[in-house]
């Protein structure tokens, strides 16, 4: 029985059912785990989330031994993916909260509660419309806040992090400083004041007056725009 569950999950072969499962990958355990809860033929299993974290050929390989496995058995699984749900379930049943919201066969579900879904949507449409206009225009004010700076990079040793500021304030007075650390620091500067022939020539400057490990002139990323928008997180809060 425990060379048959392994098998099917294809835990056995190629000397993997001799290693320690404390050396198997967190997809191989979360496999293992499904494999152990069906030795023994027990009548009812729970599983929690079986195939989170496989790649996509492992996770038919397990949808594949769960679909065998409850044609003799009630298996009860929670799953957040949707698609999982569709593809094991006989009966679905679905929690907010929580709380359960409705219970059904997953494919007349769309049917009896897609017509609730629709009515509900309408009602709600002027405070959805509202919603979005908030949004938008929130989105604008990041556009226009985060989308006209450059970031500047320059990394030296910790004695001449002073000249990089002095230089980067020439450059202009209203750079903002958004990361130091062992001698790198990066500024924001506003693109309507800076010229990129300035910022080369400021270097060229800086390097025969100290050492430049490392520099660095980048448009705005979208890493850079997710850190301020984490920050201002508050004020969308107050929006939605």
């Amino acid at each position: 029985a425990i060379e048959k569950s392994l098998k099917s999950l294809n835990l056995f072969h190629g000397g993997i059912a001799d290693k320690q499962a404390g050396k198997y990958s967190g997809g191989m355990k979360r496999r293992l785990s499904v494999a152990i809860s069906l030795i023994g033929d027990p009548k009812v299993v729970y599983m929690d989330e079986p195939s989170t974290g496989l790649d996509p050929a492992s996770r038919k390989c397990l949808w594949n031994v769960i679909k065998l496995a409850k044609q003799d058995r009630a298996i009860i699984l929670t799953t957040h993916s949707m698609e999982e749900a569709e593809a094991l379930c006989d009966r679905l049943g679905i929690f907010v909260n929580g709380s359960l919201q409705c219970i059904g066969n997953p494919k007349e579900m769309p049917r009896t509660f897609g017509l609730h879904a629709f009515m509900q949507s309408a009602a709600q449409c002027r405070q959805i419309f509202d919603w979005m206009t908030q949004i938008l225009s929130f989105v604008n004010q990041l556009k226009g806040r985060y989308g006209g700076t450059y970031v500047f990079t320059m990394t030296t040793s910790l004695d001449h992090e002073k000249d990089v500021e002095e230089m980067v304030q020439q450059l202009t007075p209203n750079a903002n400083k958004i990361y130091q650390l062992s001698g790198t620091q990066k500024f924001e500067l506003p693109k309507e004041e800076v010229k990129i022939a300035n910022v080369f020539q400021a270097v060229e400057v800086a390097k025969r007056n100290f050492t430049v490990f490392a520099w660095g002139l980048a448009d705005t990323r979208l890493e850079d725009v997710f850190i301020k928008v984490a920050r201002e997180a508050q004020a969308f809060d107050t929006l939605s």
